[in-house]
């Protein structure tokens, strides 16, 4: 009997030791190794203006007998914009602003949540789904009309959908996984690295070249293809291999350290055509890569305008941002387009309100 539960120990540790190493197995180096492209930046004084890119500029201002009075999160699928803002979900129309739909359902049913952690529109089905506490996954129809609750295990923080794989994103369990057809699958785990962030991030960005994937906080852009992961950039800057040295020989990491030591961290990824747009953090600036992917190049790297606001997401041949407004009839924002309006970065009162900023890319920017 003792032969017989030693025997069944030893075949469990033989199991578990094997499915750590199929997942670690997959693991890659998210900080310096292995990237098909490394660009440095972070030096560039040069200032980059979201007029340099576009040849055409519209704004139209949301419904105003809705009170929205910021973002959260923003996607834009059709001629729809759907914005995430306190617990709320809003579907607008982007050509005219008027509301289409919205969902509330905060409380404990199946179809109601705590709080919304993140959503994404899977632009295959057009369906939105909500990543919720407590942990679940609330899909709804394109017109935000409940459908059905997705069960999910494991404390994520961050989901994207692509023609019905989920992925789901941990920063605390520093892994990313698969979920499709109820199976999760570990596709890539992360070292854990202290690093300062400054301003808002995200880890996942739709383009017309599928997913990219950008784990916090490593300067580092990945292609996600199914269930293949590629490393395809990584954004470097002065001192980076001493940086990651100290980073992790440190127990404490002190804020003196951070400082001298900021990462570029990744905000945002746009791409049109053959221009990568990358919106990064370094330091206490945000700044703008443009990178060539034709030629494997960077054509601009330099401070971002803040006098415009910047755009966020694109859609086929256009991209867009989306602030509070603050009418004034003397004031234009962009020297693209005669637009009466001036930047506000305020909460939104009575006299402001909520507007789409519409970008039209010009392919002859250089």
């Amino acid at each position: 009997m003792k032969f017989l539960n030693r025997l069944f120990c030893s075949l469990c540790c033989i199991t578990i030791g094997f499915s750590v190493f199929s997942c670690m197995k997959s693991t890659q180096n998210v900080v310096l190794d292995n990237a098909i492209e490394t660009h440095h930046v972070g030096e560039g004084e040069e200032r980059i203006r979201v007029s340099d890119l576009s040849k055409e500029a519209t704004i139209t201002t949301l419904d105003s007998t809705v009170f929205v009075g910021g973002t959260d999160k923003v996607l834009v699928n059709g001629n729809f914009i759907y914005i995430l803002h306190n617990q709320n979900l809003f579907c607008f129309d982007h050509r005219n602003g008027v509301l289409q739909a919205h969902y509330k359902k905060q409380g404990r049913s199946a179809n109601e949540y705590v709080k919304i952690l993140d959503f994404d529109i899977d632009s295959v089905n057009g369906n939105v789904y909500l990543l919720c506490q407590p942990m679940k996954i609330i899909e709804l129809s394109r017109d935000l009309t409940f459908s059905r609750v997705i069960d999910v295990k494991e404390g994520y923080d961050r989901m994207a959908v692509d023609d019905g794989q989920m992925y789901l994103y941990s920063y605390y369990l520093h892994k990313l996984d698969v979920l499709c057809d109820g199976e999760t699958t570990c596709l890539m785990e992360f070292p854990n690295t202290p690093a300062w962030i400054f301003g808002e991030t995200s880890v996942f960005h739709k383009t017309a070249d599928g997913i990219l994937f950008t784990p916090e906080p490593f300067a580092s852009i990945y292609s996600i293809n199914g269930k293949d992961i590629e490393h395809i950039i990584h954004l470097s800057y002065l001192g980076e291999e001493e940086t990651m040295d100290r980073l992790n020989k440190s127990k404490l990491l002190l804020k003196e350290e951070t400082l001298k030591y900021p990462f570029p961290k990744i905000r945002r990824i746009i791409v049109m055509n053959n221009l990568m747009i990358v919106i990064y953090s370094y330091g206490i600036r945000v700044r703008t890569c443009l990178i060539d992917k034709a030629n494997h190049k960077i054509v601009k790297d330099g401070i971002l305008n803040a006098a415009n606001p910047f755009p966020t997401l694109c859609y086929d041949h256009t991209f867009f941002a989306i602030d509070v407004l603050n009418p004034d009839p003397e004031m234009s924002i962009l020297d693209t387009a005669s637009v009466a309006f001036t930047y506000s970065t305020q909460p939104a009162r009575e006299n402001e309100q909520l507007a789409v900023f519409k970008y039209v890319f010009n392919p002859e920017w250089k």
